[in-house]
């Protein structure tokens, strides 16, 4: 217990929201709005190795303005991903348990070391609304992050074992993102979220807007195709 309180003193001298528990980010209601998916190219400050993403209009909208910002300063976004579908979700999840469990042979511990690398399905991204991206050069190369995505290892936003470029690089992503609405995990300092039970949870919303989306044509196959 204190270990806890004193960690989420320090994530708030640093300027970071403390890391909610799983369940009371699933605890928030969903009131599904119904905006429509859309298909994000790159383009306009944005960089990709795909040759379409998706996801909501709004976020669409977010990402071109930060992008327009960003691109005044020759710098741009690159998007590593943003919506995945339940069955490339469950694909993943499932590739994920297989790869660790030969690791331990306690199921619960299992569980948690699972669930720390992948969401399961319901996740953010599935919604549409939760997006893992990157400062780049405006000729699409990433900005040094202090960690290639997606490392996971204690990537707060902010933290003390980074340098000062990166610690720059990471506050601007953070503050631009943030400037359009949207909320950061503040464990991945890549993963922002809009409309998602995530952003509900970290904004203090009464409730998400956006719920698990259906796309057709992404699939498992997909999945395993990319």
């Amino acid at each position: 217990m204190r270990i806890k309180v004193f960690y989420n003193y320090i994530l708030k001298r640093l300027g970071i929201r403390e890391l909610l528990p799983g369940d009371i980010l699933r605890s928030k209601e969903i009131r599904e709005c119904n905006e429509e998916m859309v298909a994000l190219n790159s383009g306009n400050g944005i960089f990709m190795k795909e040759e379409t993403l998706y996801c909501r209009k709004s976020v669409a909208d977010k990402l071109l303005k930060v992008a327009k910002r960003l691109n005044d300063n020759n710098l741009g976004l690159f998007i590593y991903e943003i919506y995945r579908s339940p069955e490339q979700q469950r694909a993943r999840y499932e590739i994920t348990y297989n790869n660790l469990k030969a690791t331990t042979t306690d199921e619960k511990e299992l569980e948690m070391l699972v669930r720390r690398s992948t969401a399961g399905v319901g996740g953010g991204h599935q919604t549409g609304g939760a997006v893992d991206l990157t400062l780049c050069d405006n000729a699409g190369v990433p900005l040094d992050m202090g960690s290639k995505y997606p490392e996971k290892c204690k990537e707060m936003v902010t933290a003390d074992h980074i340098s000062d470029v990166v610690d720059k690089n990471r506050k601007l992503l953070c503050k631009l993102m943030r400037e359009e609405g949207f909320a950061n995990y503040p464990n991945e300092w890549w993963h922002f979220a809009y409309g998602d039970q995530l952003w509900a949870a970290y904004k203090n919303k009464r409730y998400a807007i956006y719920g698990v989306y259906r796309l057709p044509g992404c699939t498992f196959t997909s999945f395993l195709r990319q």
